[in-house]
This record gives C-alpha cells, structure tokens and sequence, in this order.
C-alpha cells in the first residue's frame, strides 16, 4: 500500500511539473537575435584566448569588444544575460539555438579556411603575391 502511495505522489508531482505555467517575459530576446549574438560572444571569447594574460587584462580589452557588440545589437549586457538565464531554464530552445550558432561559426570557419582557387596554377598565384605594390 505504501508503494501505491509513492507512486500516486510522484505521478502527481510529474504531471504538475509537465505544466506550462510560466509566461515568456516581454523583454526577452528572440530566439534569432539570441542566436546572433551568442555567435558575436563566442567570436570574441575565442579572440580573447590568443590575448597575452596579465591581471585584469581579459576585462580591459574584452569589456570594449562586449559592449560595442551589444551596442551593435541595441541591447545591453542586463538584457543579454536575463534572457539568456531564460533560455537556460528551457533547455530544447537553448538547443535549437546552439545548432544554429554552430552552423553560424562554421560559416565563419569555412570562409576565413577557404583557398583561393582563381587559378589551376599555384606558382602563378605565387608569382602575382610576390609582384604585388603594397598598399600605403
């Protein structure tokens, strides 16, 4: 009897959690500018890892490249990070969204890694990089 008990509460307390109580709040960021600026973030995390750390260095050169992405952005790091605690406590929205920040990066990626195929010959390409006037 005291396994049916159990079972009666914890069935209770499944389908009451399974509920959609909770509202989306009216600042939230949407799902497609989230996803943008996740992708900025994580650019600018991966560019701060190649700078030289001493002290507060992290702070004070990636505070400008946060705050002028959000400028970017019209919002700020107050919005950003309520909405993104939001989309933390929803897990399958959060997950949609990093696939497509991966597919994002891999954009980034695949352009920054693309070779220039303008010719067939090499040596050409070569010859032209070598004669090229720089630029003043």
């Amino acid at each position: 009897m005291r396994i049916q008990y159990k079972l009666f509460f914890l069935a209770m307390l499944v389908l009451a959690s399974c509920t959609e109580g909770e509202k989306v709040p009216a600042d939230l960021i949407d799902e497609e500018r989230m996803t943008v600026l996740l992708a900025n973030v994580h650019v600018i995390d991966g560019d701060l890892v190649t700078t030289p750390q001493q002290g507060d260095s992290l702070f004070r050169y990636g505070m400008g490249y946060y705050v002028e992405m959000f400028r970017k952005h019209n919002t700020d790091t107050a919005k950003f990070r309520k909405s993104f605690e939001w989309y933390i406590k929803h897990p399958i929205q959060l997950n949609k969204m990093y696939d497509n920040v991966i597919k994002i990066l891999e954009k980034k990626t695949d352009s920054l890694n693309k070779i220039p195929s303008s010719s067939a010959d090499p040596a050409r390409d070569t010859a032209k990089l070598n004669n090229a006037v720089p630029v003043k």
